[in-house]
């Protein structure tokens, strides 16, 4: 998981965990000064891919065929 924001068009990372489980939820550890971070909560092995597309959506809304 990942926990940031878009700054100057550009993911901006504050911190990465992964996250625990307790039975089929998810715990996220987000402290109070991130509440109003953004997170991507994705597999490790797509993160980059996750990143590109948070940017695009934030930057770029009409460039991503949904």
């Amino acid at each position: 998981m990942l926990v940031g924001e878009v700054a100057g068009a550009q993911w901006k990372q504050y911190e990465s965990f992964r996250p625990a489980r307790d039975g089929d939820m998810l715990k996220l550890p987000i402290q109070p000064v991130r509440s109003y971070s953004m997170m991507i909560l994705c597999e490790a092995s797509d993160q980059a891919a996750a990143v590109k597309q948070v940017e695009a959506l934030t930057n770029q809304p009409w460039s991503l065929a949904l």
